[in-house]
């Protein structure tokens, strides 16, 4: 089973479910609306805490932030898919290379791209009619504000994605 971390964004999750429920597409079930950091990350059967605690220390200058999302995106390349910007791109590119630096055996994407490109997914779909219908119904939704005050792990099971560990942003001390 694959493990992720992930920035929730809560502030965007009941947007991501009524858009499901008004165009009818499926999300994950288990994770809610959130920035990838890192995926795919350790063989869930391989994830321990000291994985946690290393992703933490190489986030421990990252300090809680204001974020939001105000524009929409799209993937033209598979896998092809609708998705929210934030803002500022930059905290979210400079967590994803400290968690690429830190876990050099874990690629974003299993290599597959050359740059990753800080986003919360809507929906992945090639079909183009519905990234219209749900890009003119999201769009004047926006912006979504939030605050980044952490990240978590989560991990896929035989049901859906299940949060393994919860850890704050910025020093901690142990």
């Amino acid at each position: 089973m694959e493990t992720a971390i992930v920035v929730p964004v809560e502030g965007a999750e009941l947007l991501l479910a009524a858009a499901a429920t008004v165009f009818g597409f499926d999300r994950p079930s288990g994770v809610p609306a959130h920035v990838t950091l890192l995926y795919p990350f350790v063989d869930a059967e391989r994830l321990v805490v000291g994985h946690a605690h290393e992703a933490q220390r190489a986030l421990s200058d990252v300090q809680p932030f204001e974020c939001s999302f105000s524009s929409i995106g799209r993937f033209d390349d598979p896998p092809v898919a609708l998705y929210l910007e934030p803002k500022p791109v930059e905290q979210f590119s400079a967590m994803i290379e400290a968690l690429i630096a830190a876990f050099p055996k874990f690629p974003p994407c299993g290599g597959t791209v050359e740059k990753v490109i800080p986003h919360l997914t809507v929906v992945e779909t090639a079909d183009r009619t519905l990234w219209a219908e749900v890009e003119g119904w999201i769009g004047p939704q926006l912006p979504v504000r939030t605050s980044v005050q952490g990240f978590s792990i989560y991990v896929q099971t035989d049901t859906g994605w299940v949060e393994r560990f919860k850890l704050p942003l910025g020093r901690v001390t142990s």
